[in-house]
């Protein structure tokens, strides 16, 4: 190959290498009130300072869910899979039990807003868009943000969601 052929790759990659980095986030380093990780034991759940409200037979609407169970945390909750004895963090609603979640050095909380979140994570206002959830008639916008586990891309997004310009709910989404 010729040094114009070398250069050309040589900045392709980078540029693709930077488009990757500013726009996932390491989950593998993710924390619930400082201590609790995204993937976590039953029994050490149980350990920690927040109390389990319930753990309930998945409904029906989640039927493309493989878990035995959903533990709640307030409105949060984890699946929960028996054979291995785990809980994994589906969805984070930041209330009175969950008062801030931190990604490595980033940390957030309820009163995080829209703006804030986008210039931490060198997004900008292009990728926010308005998002219905079931069972939430609020006006809510959200954006998403490709996750990374020990710096391995996932087939998995986090979707931040805010209302009234608050960091209101955090879901981790996988395609099914």
């Amino acid at each position: 190959m010729n040094k114009i052929t070398n250069l050309y790759f040589t900045l392709i990659f980078t540029i693709i290498s930077i488009t990757i980095k500013a726009q996932s986030i390491e989950v593998s380093n993710f924390k619930i009130n400082g201590t609790i990780p995204k993937v976590i034991e039953l029994s050490e759940l149980r350990k920690t300072n927040i109390v389990i409200d319930s753990i309930t037979k998945v409904p029906d609407i989640m039927d493309m869910s493989m878990a035995d169970s959903l533990v709640y945390l307030g409105k949060s909750y984890f699946e929960y899979y028996e054979k291995n004895n785990e809980c994994i963090l589906n969805v984070i609603h930041l209330d009175d039990k969950i008062e801030f979640v931190s990604f490595g050095n980033f940390h957030f909380n309820k009163e995080t807003t829209l703006e804030e979140l986008l210039s931490e994570l060198e997004l900008n206002q292009s990728e926010v868009s308005d998002i219905d959830i079931y069972n939430d008639n609020r006006v809510l916008k959200y954006f998403s943000i490709i996750s990374k586990y020990n710096g391995v891309l996932q087939d998995m997004k986090i979707l931040f969601i805010f209302h009234e310009n608050k960091l209101t709910r955090i879901d981790f989404w996988e395609p099914s």
